[in-house]
């Protein structure tokens, strides 16, 4: 499977380096750059331009900078080099905010003597750069830099504590290797060719800080439904053969249904992860098929092949992730391949965009009490008192709103953590743990979490999971609703437009979409995702998680504390502690560090 999806991918990832030469594909400047493949470089020998992805606003993007289809299509292979540096050239940085699609790029400007790093608007794709006093390395993968530099491959202890501790990764320039970093999502990075240690990261695109726009809610409905139709034909371009990653929500769904909508005559393929232990969503991914008469492709997994497949998609992802959802991706994507699909949609972005997480109701609460409407939120509160005071989330998400003093800086304590280590090694625990917990606003309180959200704490880390899948395989993928124009517009709407008065989150979108997808998914108010059962797949894969383990040496993972964690994992088997995926990420942390070989000192 490895060696498929080498041949695939082999054309597409870069990597290179400024300042040094190295045995791949040198350009003669000074100083020296070499890269694995050569640059493309433009008629007047100014630019040198690594380039990766694609670009889905072609057509728009032509008649701005005034290119003729006809002269376009003479660049055969290179017309996406071609009309990426023509809008450099017509607007500079500023231009890649004008740009929709999946891509990174490096750019050498050898008149100005500056080198830019960047890509896509919302971190769809990954660039990473290693800044040294003589040098540059930059890549789309982090193994290429591991290779080619002389850094030392040291674990990252911020990130790492964050991870282990909290399972977020809301440091979206970091890196779980010390000393390698990634482009933030809506930053370019930029040094100077003579003093590489000097580089900077400027943003390009910023959140929307200006008030909502106060539109009637049924003229907002139907531009949203306007400008999610535009972005599924904007990332459909001319493939006759479009895949889905379904899982039976509303995001998924809606592209399924919306595609078959746009496009009768083309074949739409729904991609689904089915299981015994999640038969209502099978039940879900069934109607949203039908309904978009897409060949339906469902796929299981037996726990023994994840332990089969292990090596590969720790070697994929290059970092640890999350939780075995990232593996039932990752096998979604094997499927479009064995499909022959040239692309794959998925849903990733609209729960950050559009409102989806279900804690937002408690801030919703909030932004109608300091915003004065005390009558509303009465009303609010009486609506969905359940959803609201049930379980935990009322201490966590609701009461700290209105008290501040109750958000702990860092409550959690875990005895299989070595505190101490991360402190001895510059971490502060208090100030880490500010990255994770529930912010309190002053105003437009889903609004602003939604924002960070969607640039900081969680769809930067998503992305990377889906874009190390899409590149093991080979396959294109396409996320709609991180379309510019959508973005733009739901950004600016109200609060209100996204949850409702009844809690319903994503309530303009739902609305938008009736008459089109089923109003059994639009009325669904629980929230899976691309769920799996983890806890049955651990369990009984006791055997092989007890062995790893067991096998933990203090002194290459001095940051555990062996005994406490095994004890843990004890008290997890017998059911006499909570399961969450804490022991996950155990697993990955030892797995991805005895692979890439990674020294924590």
């Amino acid at each position: 499977m490895a060696a498929m999806a080498r041949e695939k991918s082999s054309s597409v990832p870069f990597w290179g380096v400024v300042g040094h030469r190295v045995s791949s594909v040198p350009v003669n400047f000074t100083p020296p750059i070499s890269g694995n493949r050569p640059p493309y470089r433009d008629d007047e020998g100014r630019y040198l331009l690594w380039f990766s992805g694609e670009l889905e606003n072609v057509e728009s993007l032509r008649k701005r900078v005034k290119i003729e289809p006809s002269a376009l299509s003479t660049f055969g292979e290179k017309e996406q080099e071609v009309l990426f540096l023509s809008v450099w050239k017509a607007l500079g940085k500023e231009g890649l905010s004008q740009l929709t699609g999946t891509f990174v790029f490096t750019l050498v400007d050898l008149k100005e003597r500056l080198i830019y790093l960047g890509g896509d608007p919302y971190g769809l794709q990954t660039l990473y750069y290693v800044p040294a006093p003589d040098a540059l390395f930059f890549a789309t993968r982090i193994l290429p830099i591991l290779e080619i530099s002389d850094i030392k491959r040291q674990g990252n202890p911020d990130l790492l504590y964050i991870y282990l501790q909290w399972g977020l990764i809301p440091t979206p320039g970091e890196t779980f290797f010390r000393e390698v970093y990634r482009v933030p999502p809506g930053f370019v990075y930029i040094a100077p060719l003579d003093a590489l240690e000097s580089g900077r990261l400027e943003r390009f695109v910023s959140p929307s800080l200006e008030e909502p726009e106060r539109v009637p809610f049924q003229v907002a409905k139907e531009r949203v439904r306007e400008l999610f139709f535009h972005a599924l034909a904007e990332a459909s371009g001319k493939e006759e053969r479009l895949g889905v990653l379904l899982s039976g929500g509303v995001d998924s769904s809606a592209i399924v249904v919306g595609l078959r909508y746009l496009f009768p005559q083309r074949d739409v393929y729904a991609v689904s992860f089915v299981d015994d232990e999640l038969v209502e969503e099978e039940r879900f991914v069934d109607l949203a098929a039908r309904a978009g008469q897409a060949h339906i492709h469902k796929f299981r997994i037996h726990p023994d092949e994840l332990v089969a497949d292990i090596e590969d998609l720790v070697r994929a992802q290059e970092e640890p992730f999350g939780s075995t959802s990232v593996y039932a991706q990752f096998r979604g994507f094997q499927v479009a391949r064995t499909l022959g699909l040239p692309v794959l949609f998925s849903g990733q972005g609209a729960d950050e965009l559009l409102g989806g997480y279900l804690y937002l109701r408690g801030l919703r609460l909030a932004s109608l009490w300091r915003g004065g409407k005390r009558v509303e939120a009465l009303d609010f509160l009486l609506r969905n008192y359940r959803t609201l005071t049930g379980g935990k989330s009322f201490f966590v998400y609701v009461l700290p709103q209105f008290f501040p003093f109750l958000i702990k800086k860092d409550s959690k304590r875990n005895s299989w953590l070595n505190l101490r280590w991360f402190e001895e090694h510059g971490s502060s625990l208090v100030e880490l743990s500010k990255k994770v917990i529930l912010r309190y606003y002053q105003k437009e309180c889903v609004q602003k979490e939604n924002i960070h959200n969607f640039f900081v704490k969680s769809l930067p880390t998503l992305l990377r999971y889906e874009s190390k899948n899409e590149h093991y395989f080979g396959i294109k993928k396409r996320n709609p609703y991180l379309n510019k124009e959508f973005v733009d517009l739901i950004q600016r709407l109200p609060e209100e437009y996204l949850v409702s008065r009844d809690g319903m989150t994503k309530w303009i979108f739902r609305e938008a979409m009736r008459g089109i997808v089923p109003n059994e998914i639009l009325d669904r108010k629980d929230k899976m995702g691309f769920a799996t059962p983890e806890r049955q797949w651990l369990l009984s894969l006791s055997p092989w998680v007890s062995s790893l383990l067991r096998g933990i040496d203090q002194e290459r993972f001095p940051f555990f504390q062996r005994e406490a964690l095994l004890r843990e994992w004890d008290r997890v088997q017998q059911n006499k502690a909570l399961f969450d995926f804490r022991v996950w990420r155990w697993i990955n942390v030892i797995l991805w560090a005895k692979m890439f070989d990674v020294a924590f000192e």
